[in-house]
């Protein structure tokens, strides 16, 4: 023991225990948050808590926000989804509406026989948009106005009338034809359209094409009638120049709405040519102008007229029909892209959580076992038993410990093997000793006994003199 121990030690023994800290107390220091600062909370908590427990608890915390974010992500990719979903289901309604529009601008410039010959086709063209209506006139808001549409067709085709009264039958019928189709775009979506490219092609087909369809049938067919008699009335004349501006309007705003929708989207382009239709309605523009609405009152042909009138719906009917299917196909594609980002982030999700679920399991794996492997080595060296051979696998924590009790095992191994030889050496000294001492005892006894011996000897000669002294006084003579 060094010199200085056994010194502290005596002051110890003599004055008593050392005295305390006198230092000035801060509070602060022996408080909450005294050794660990902010994250003395947490060390706390987690001091209490098992590894499972813990785990269970940072997991939760993780999972709490991912799910919240989870949730928020599908829900909005659902809403978007069925968004675009009840759009497409408003351009099949749209174009089953649609789809009784050429039969009703036919149906104006048709005779009682002509009429009579296209009754069959308003009545399938209706069934096909009542069908429609049933599927889906709920959702959409539609039903009371296709009904209203039912009413009017079904008059029209069973009662054709004098050609006013049939001209007033299909106007009313067209319009609302175009309130029908305004309102099912209303209620589909369609008018919320988020793209460019779709919102203006929706513009195009919902509400630019059915009112130039009817201004260029009604324009042709006053047209038509003006020519015929070689004047035109007054009221005539205000009709004819409303429904030009009509269709010169719309067709303004139907150039916009399909440039922009093509420069927003090339592929627009290619699939929707609209050059052919605003040549169709430009030259039917100018026939009017020269025919009608010169001052030198009317001059031309009324069957041309009508010819171009029927060239001009025909140009918009395929625009429309382009449209509408560049619609019903940017939608779709839509769909497909929203649902396939929703089903690819699933599955991603799904394979990410079974990755940290695996990973998890796999790391608590290995701690439980890393820090079961030191628990064990530890208490056999608690135990005295320092024959085991720890092994650390891998680069981890627990390997890091391993290794450690590995060093520390081959340290006290040298340890006690030096103690072990210490000890071996002092039994020897002590056994020699103690043979040396044994000797020694041996010689002593030999010795005193040999001392015993001399002085018997002695005391022998001793008494042998004596008694040789008194023999020979006693053969003395006397005198």
């Amino acid at each position: 023991m060094p010199i200085a121990a056994f010194q502290a030690a005596d002051m110890v023994h003599a004055h008593g225990a050392p005295a305390q800290d006198q230092r000035p107390h801060h509070p602060s220091r022996d408080g909450f948050f005294s050794h660990h600062g902010l994250w003395a909370p947490g060390v706390r908590l987690f001091r209490r808590l098992g590894f499972s427990a813990k785990a269970t608890l940072i997991t939760l915390t993780f999972l709490l926000p991912i799910g919240v974010l989870g949730w928020n992500y599908f829900a909005s990719q659902g809403g978007q989804i069925d968004f675009s979903a009840k759009e497409l289901d408003g351009t099949a309604y749209v174009h089953e509406a649609k789809s009784l529009l050429p039969v009703l601008l036919q149906a104006r410039s048709s005779d009682d026989a002509g009429l009579a010959s296209l009754a069959p086709r308003l009545r399938e063209a209706q069934a096909k948009l009542d069908a429609a209506d049933a599927r889906l006139g709920k959702d959409m808001g539609t039903t009371q106005a296709a009904q209203g549409l039912a009413r009017l067709t079904e008059t029209l085709a069973s009662n054709p009338g004098r050609d006013a009264v049939r001209d007033a039958a299909v106007s009313g019928a067209v319009k609302a034809l175009v309130d029908l189709v305004g309102t099912a775009s209303d209620g589909s979506n369609l008018t919320l359209d988020p793209d460019i490219d779709t919102y203006y092609l929706m513009d195009a087909t919902s509400f630019r094409l059915p009112a130039m369809l009817d201004a260029a049938s009604l324009t042709g067919q006053l047209g038509a009638q003006a020519l015929a008699r070689g004047s035109v009335s007054p009221a005539e004349l205000r009709k004819l120049i409303e429904q030009t501006a009509i269709l010169s309007n719309s067709l303004d705003g139907l150039v916009a709405s399909v440039s922009k929708a093509q420069g927003y989207n090339a592929e627009v382009k290619q699939r929707v040519e609209m050059d052919v239709a605003a040549k169709a309605v430009h030259d039917m523009l100018d026939a009017i102008e020269r025919q009608l609405l010169q001052e030198d009152g009317v001059h031309g042909q009324a069957a041309e007229l009508l010819k171009l009138s029927s060239a001009t719906q025909a140009a918009l009917l395929r625009l429309d029909e382009q449209a509408s299917s560049e619609l019903d196909a940017l939608l779709a594609a839509r769909v497909g892209r929203l649902v396939s980002a929703r089903n690819l982030t699933f599955v991603l999700v799904c394979i990410s959580l079974v990755a940290a679920f695996y990973l998890f399991t796999s790391f608590r794996k290995v701690l439980h076992g890393g820090l079961r492997e030191v628990t064990r080595h530890i208490e056999l060296i608690r135990d005295g038993d320092l024959t085991t051979q720890p092994h650390a696998w891998g680069a981890d924590e627990a390997a890091g410990l391993i290794r450690a009790i590995q060093e520390m095992q081959v340290s006290m191994r040298a340890l006690v093997t030096q103690v072990r030889q210490a000890s071996d050496g002092i039994v020897t000294a002590s056994r020699e000793i103690a043979a040396g001492s044994i000797d020694l005892s041996t010689r002593t006894e030999h010795s005193a006994a040999n001392l015993e011996e001399s002085a018997a000897a002695m005391e022998d000669r001793k008494s042998t003199r004596l008694n040789s002294s008194h023999t020979d006084i006693s053969r003395m003579p006397s005198s």
